[in-house]
């Protein structure tokens, strides 16, 4: 992509997209899905929403 350097690709669509985004350079996740989901939308910790792990367990 050229908005990382390249000097040889033209990307103008993915250098527009690059320069309107937002960007999230030092989010850590967790090993399974829904913990690190719960984490991006709320803003806290997944343990403190009462997301642990995705699993077919019945939830209590």
């Amino acid at each position: 992509m050229s908005c990382h350097g390249n000097p040889y690709i033209q990307t103008t669509n993915i250098d527009k997209l690059h320069t309107e985004s937002v960007r999230f350079t030092d989010f850590h996740v967790d090993p399974t899905c829904a913990p690190t989901r719960s984490a991006l939308m709320t803003g806290k910790y997944p343990h403190h929403v009462g997301v642990w792990r995705t699993s077919d367990e019945e939830i209590t």
